[in-house]
């Protein structure tokens, strides 16, 4: 199963968005690519460090749907070619 974009919260009970993230890495690269996380909680710098490094992006809760949109596409534009 493959989807267009995965959004998924940086903090989650049993598995932190950043294992999920690691996860696929190691299963499915191209999807993810194509995850966008969101969070309503402080973001840490070593989460900060792992958005650079892995060129994501999070969006802060409460968001305006219009950032929501500008992200959404964002990521499909990075994964246009797929």
């Amino acid at each position: 199963m493959n989807f267009d974009i995965i959004v998924t919260d940086w903090k989650m009970p049993g598995m932190s968005g950043m294992q999920f993230y690691e996860h696929l890495l190691d299963t499915n690269t191209a999807l993810a690519r194509r995850v966008l996380f969101m969070s309503g909680d402080v973001v840490n710098d070593v989460f900060n460090e792992f958005l650079k490094r892995h060129n994501r992006t999070c969006l802060t809760k409460p968001f305006e749907l219009e950032e929501f949109r500008t992200a959404v596409a964002k990521v499909l534009k990075e994964n246009k070619t797929e």
